[in-house]
């Protein structure tokens, strides 16, 4: 069988969700044709959703090799490379991606993230602004963003970031949670307990929702409101130790 003939078979299987045909069929393809850039790109992405990242690693690099003006492959191997713990080397890639695509968003939002883990704040977000410049409905950037700003002690700009993120994606909730916690750290209790609330919506059962709302109830003063919202929450609680210290840590 030609590539031509492999390839498409084993893409269709990993479509389909037909992992060991997928990965059958691609290192077929790789035996016949060591070169062939997509059958490594397809290879690494069936080890990345196997759990063998250190495996894949090879093969999207090979695939980037291949065809280094594809900004894509560059991308992932750059996230590959910080889920397994090297930003440094990530950094280079999506740096490598932004000047192959310099308007794409992807790439300067993957940028930030490795030199946020590198701890280089102020170069992380000024490739957050790029991302979100590049592309303003971009939420998890505006998100990643404003962690970093709050994380710094500028929690009224973190503020704006996460009312950005929601803006564009209204069902991001651990936004709206971190736009509550970072009213609390204003002393805007009313506004935290509404964004609380809301979360709560989705998370019902998120114990520490429950007593982050009550924190915020409690700073307004409402001391009975707040002891309900903490019984509530030592009822979900797997472990009722820990929910009655927590109860006795806020309410105290």
């Amino acid at each position: 069988m030609t590539a031509d003939e492999l390839f498409p078979a084993a893409a269709a299987a990993q479509a389909r969700g037909d992992r060991p045909a997928a990965r059958e069929l691609a290192e077929r393809v790789l035996e016949l044709f060591p070169d062939h850039a997509d059958g490594h790109a397809l290879l690494g992405l069936v080890l990345v959703q196997a759990g063998d990242k250190e495996a894949a690693l090879g093969h999207w690099r090979r695939a980037a090799e291949l065809r280094p003006g594809v900004p894509a492959l560059r991308t992932n191997l750059g996230e590959l490379l910080r889920q397994i713990g090297r930003p440094a080397e990530a950094e280079a890639e999506y740096r490598a991606a932004a000047a192959l695509a310099p308007g794409w968003a992807e790439a300067h939002f993957g940028l930030a993230n490795a030199l946020k883990d590198q701890g280089r704040v102020a170069d992380a977000l000024a490739a957050y602004d790029a991302a979100v410049a590049a592309d303003p409905r971009h939420a998890k950037a505006h998100y990643n963003r404003a962690n970093v700003l709050r994380e710094q002690g500028r929690v009224a700009e973190a503020e704006r970031g996460y009312r950005a993120a929601l803006t564009v994606d209204p069902t991001m909730t651990d936004a709206a949670v971190n736009l509550a916690a970072a009213l609390g750290e204003l002393h805007r209790w009313a506004e935290a307990e509404d964004c609380y609330r809301r979360a709560l919506v989705v998370r019902p059962n998120d114990v520490d929702l429950h007593a982050a709302l009550a924190g915020a109830v409690l700073a307004q003063g409402r001391t009975a409101d707040a002891a309900r919202l903490m019984a509530d929450a030592e009822r979900l609680a797997p472990d009722p130790r820990a929910a009655r210290f927590r109860r006795e840590t806020v309410l105290t």
